[in-house]
């Protein structure tokens, strides 16, 4: 962003200058009649700033529209598709979901802790968090709490091997199925 900034305050100032010698130079087109290349020499002016004026666009990367927050503004951290929703899941407890990615809706997650990562995999959604949280649901509505074994905070998790593998802070490994620290599920 810096170079872009650098870059159109660089065009700003060649033009400032520009039209500060344009307007300098009045006096003597006046004096000497020469309205065709003062009138010439306002176009170049008036086109260059039109032209830098305009914003550069390299593909449709480049426009993203905002979709939320409708009526939440937490932060979202993590998002999934899966049985044709999408799940966003992020701070204060927050669980979005959408058939199409461009309306959201609220969901109770049923935690009141903050959660950083969601994935679905196996027929369903798991989502974990702060203080050891896992959540999980088979629809991305309806949510159920599991119980994990730490209350350390978990920032992600997949699916692989018929298994779920959760990690988090302070090299913290949970995997579904295990006796000593089960996902839950």
């Amino acid at each position: 962003m810096e170079g872009v900034c650098q870059m159109g305050a660089g065009i700003f100032y060649v033009l400032f200058n520009a039209m500060a010698a344009l307007l300098a130079g009045c006096k003597r087109v006046y004096e000497t009649g020469d309205a065709k290349k003062f009138f010439y020499a306002f176009l170049l002016v008036f086109g260059l700033i039109t032209v830098a004026s305009q914003p550069l666009h390299a593909d449709y990367l480049d426009t993203w529209n905002w979709r939320n927050p409708l009526p939440q503004g937490n932060t979202l951290l993590s998002v999934a598709y899966g049985n044709s929703i999408f799940v966003a899941v992020g701070k204060h407890e927050t669980v979005l979901t959408s058939p199409n990615g461009k309306t959201w809706q609220t969901r109770s997650s049923g935690t009141t802790e903050s959660l950083e990562g969601v994935i679905y995999s196996n027929s369903i959604f798991v989502a974990v968090g702060e203080s050891g949280t896992i959540i999980t649901s088979s629809d991305g509505v309806t949510w159920m709490t599991r119980t994990s074994g730490t209350n350390k905070a978990l920032n992600g998790v997949a699916y692989g091997n018929s298994t779920f593998v959760a990690v988090g802070v302070i090299e913290t490994i949970l995997q579904s199925g295990s006796s000593e620290t089960p996902l839950g599920y």
